[in-house]
Formats: C-alpha cells, structure tokens, sequence
C-alpha cells in the first residue's frame, strides 16, 4: 500500500494533458497540442496569450529546472540547500547579475516587457493551479516556491554569458606563471595569434599572493565549455532542393534534464518553431515562416582583471588616474537554511565587483593593499538583449533580423541565417571590450 500511494504522489506532479484550464491572464481560449515527442504546439489569438501558454507548458515540465536556475542566478540557493550553497550564493550576489536582470526588465521596449509579464503570469497559473499535492522536490526540500517574476527569466542569460565569456581566470594563472617564470616562458604556452602578435606579461601589478586561490571561486568549471559548437549555412546553388539550408549543434554542459525545451508558436502575423529555455519567453535557436537562425560562442575575451591600489591613507578607497574614489558598497545578506544568515559587504569600482574579497583569508593574501575587481560586458548596464531576441522571433528578412541583434549585448555570439528567398548570413553580435592598451592577457593596473 505505501507503494501504490507514493506512486500516487508522484503521479500527481506530472504534466496533466488532455484538459482545460481557467485561468485569468489570457484573454481568449489558447489550445495547447502535444505531439507524439511531448512537443507543445501552441494556437493563441493574441502574442500575450501565446507567451502566457509557454510559461504554463515550461512550468508544467520543467519547473524544478527554473526554479533552480532563477535561484542560482540571484544567489538564493542556501535558502534551499543550506551551508554547502553559501560560496556559489555569495559569488552570485557578488557578480549581482539578479539586479542586473531587474535593470533590463525596466530598460525593455514596452512590446518586450508585456512578454515577459504575460510569460511570468502563464508560469504563475500553473504554481496557482496544478503544482500537484506537492512536487517531488519541493517536498524533499520542505519550502514553496515564490511566483515567478519578468527577472526571472532575464537572468538565464547573464548567467550564460558569465559561463561562456572567458578569460578572467586565464589572466589569474598567467599572472601567477609570470611571478615565477621568465615572460618568454609564459608566452610559449598561450602562442601569439597571429604569429607577430604582441602578448606582454612582463609587468604584471600587484604581488604573487594576491592572485592566489582566485581561480575557485566561481561556481562552475574553469572550462566550460571550450571549443565545441558548430552552426553553418548554405547557399542554393549548393544544395540539392534549390534552397537555403542551416544547421546548427549547440554544444553546452551535460545536464538532466537537458537545457533545451522544443516548442512551436502559431499566433496572427507570428509563427516560430525551435528550442527554447525554460523559465525564458523567446525562441533561443529556431525558425519563422521566413527566416531560421543558429548560433555558437565566439569564445571572445568579454572579462578584464584589474589589480587596484588602496589608498594608504583612507583604506576604503583606491586609487585611479584622476585621485582616489570610495569604494562602491552594498550590504548582503544570505539566508541559510539551518544555520544563521552570512552577512557581508559586496565591494565595487569603476571597473567592477571586487572579486578578491571572496577568497578564504582575502585580508591575509591581500598583501601590500591591493585588491582585484573584474570588468566584464555582461556587467555593464544598459543590457537589451531580450529586445533582440523578441525581434529575432518576428524578422522577416534579413534588414530586420540585422537591426534586431543590434540591441544584443552578451555574450558574443556568432549568428547564422537563411531565409526562404534563399539568402544566408552570417554575424558575430554582441559588446567586446575596446582596450585601451594590451590585450587581456593578463591583469592590467586599475589605476
């Protein structure tokens, strides 16, 4: 009988096909269909109604995945998990990319932001009717979920851009080689390219100790992934059918489930088909009834180190080239499940989140007062990468889909394209830092 009734229980959280839902937020009947694969077909008079069905579906499959995802983005995962998650929580808060997500919510055009509140109300009608006696792991973890909101979904993508844009830590490690070994001994393990190309590590600021442990301290691995997408194109005269032709493979880390979520929109004056993300709106990779896309990581350098100088004679400022300047703070505070809240100060400068404060003993290693801030474009405001994305869903043509990736911030990505009139492109969107010396390399003096 246990047996039979737990199965029960778990049969309860399963996606329900096959009926019809009430709901408030949709303003006329959406239909739903579910293909052979599970594939969700969405018929929806209005774009608001189309939006509001793919957060219900996402939710209904995937909601233990958005969940997580929303709550490691904002650095809330000890709340669930307790101490083990206070190091990645306090990474997260650091990086404060949740904030960032709020900020592109606000600077969103107003087509944009009516997606994502129609989306977040759509993931809230499945939390409001049909969690099921209570989910599996909700149940495990002993806490109910909080209704999704607009940043939620925002913050899948700086999560992925601080994943793919490389290479702060690279910079960390040819800085600790450069305190040890001759520069032209660093400089034939990462070879110039092109050959002639200059690469300077001879004077690299700050002392050995203030790089140590630095490499750690983000919350997944220092190589994930390198060197491994592919997407291309073909023109019609080099196919066999007479049209355009495009593929692409995708290529990130293993998870269960996987990250993409296949659906299809049919919408007046709006049809796409292709893989989305759970817990965000827009059709990642795909196709319109005019134009498909695809896209891979440009792996370009988007991080910068800068080693700053403390000012001796105030140690809550640092140096610049125009004076000194107090130090950006903000007061956070990590809730923990079973154990008491860990509190503390999150450091910025011009440049960026002071990121040697979060290593153990960071005072110690912190050696002749200095410190390291991390600039990066996927922390810089002013992020409309959502606009591009609900542009890219609508193109029609090239012009349109070219004018909606210039509104994508990061990280870089190399976008192909085809249409149905048998053109193909190519184009690497996206912000990349304009140095004003060097190369990246290594880590340069903030002041």
């Amino acid at each position: 009988m246990l047996a039979i009734g737990a199965g029960a229980w778990l049969a309860t959280s399963l996606p329900w096909h096959g009926r019809d839902l009430t709901a408030t937020g949709v303003a006329k009947p959406v239909e739903i269909v579910r293909d052979a694969h599970g594939v969700p077909h969405i018929f929806a008079d209005t774009d608001d109604d189309a939006y509001f069905a793919l957060g219900l579906v996402h939710a209904q499959d995937r909601f233990w995945q958005m969940e997580m995802m929303r709550r490691f983005g904002a650095g809330r995962l000890a709340e669930v998990f307790g101490p083990e998650a206070v190091a990645s929580d306090k990474w997260m808060r650091l990086l404060g990319l949740h904030g960032l997500a709020e900020r592109m919510v606000g600077d969103a055009a107003p087509p944009v932001r009516r997606a994502l509140e129609a989306y977040a109300d759509g993931v809230n009608a499945w939390l409001a009717h049909d969690i099921g006696l209570l989910a599996p792991e909700l149940a495990l973890f002993r806490y109910a979920p909080e209704p999704w909101r607009p940043a939620d979904s925002l913050v899948w993508g700086k999560i992925m851009a601080a994943r793919l844009s490389g290479n702060w830590r690279g910079e960390a490690l040819r800085a600790r080689l450069a305190k040890k070994l001759p520069p032209a001994r660093v400089r034939e393990l990462w070879p110039a390219y092109p050959a002639d190309g200059p690469l300077s590590v001879a004077r690299v600021p700050g002392p050995a100790a203030l790089y140590a442990g630095l490499d750690a301290l983000a919350p997944w691995p220092a190589a994930w992934p390198r060197g491994a997408s592919n997407a291309w194109a073909v023109a019609p005269e080099r196919t066999t059918t007479g049209g355009a032709i495009l593929a692409n493979d995708p290529h990130l880390g293993f998870g269960a489930p996987i990250l993409w979520y296949l659906a299809r929109i049919e919408a007046p004056g709006f049809s796409v088909t292709g893989a989305t993300v759970p817990g965000v709106p827009f059709m990642i990779l795909g196709h319109t009834d005019r134009i498909a896309w695809g896209m891979t990581t440009t792996q370009s350098d988007l991080e910068d180190l800068f080693v700053e100088k403390i000012d001796a004679n105030e140690p809550d400022r640092y140096v610049t080239a125009t004076g000194s300047r107090p130090f950006y703070r903000r007061k956070e505070v990590i809730k923990v499940k079973g154990a008491p809240d860990v509190v503390f100060t999150a450091r910025a400068t011009d440049h960026g989140p002071v990121i040697s404060d979060l290593r153990p003993r960071a005072a110690a290693l912190a050696g002749d007062g200095h410190v390291i801030s991390l600039a990066a474009t996927y922390l810089q405001p002013g992020d409309r990468s959502a606009d591009a994305f609900f542009g890219v869903n609508r193109a029609k043509d090239w012009q349109a889909f070219r004018a909606a990736l210039a509104h994508f911030q990061g990280p870089q990505q190399n976008f192909l394209y085809a249409d149905t009139a048998g053109h193909i492109g190519f184009l690497a969107a996206g912000k990349v830092p304009v140095r004003g010396a060097g190369r990246g390399f290594v880590p340069t003096a903030g002041w």
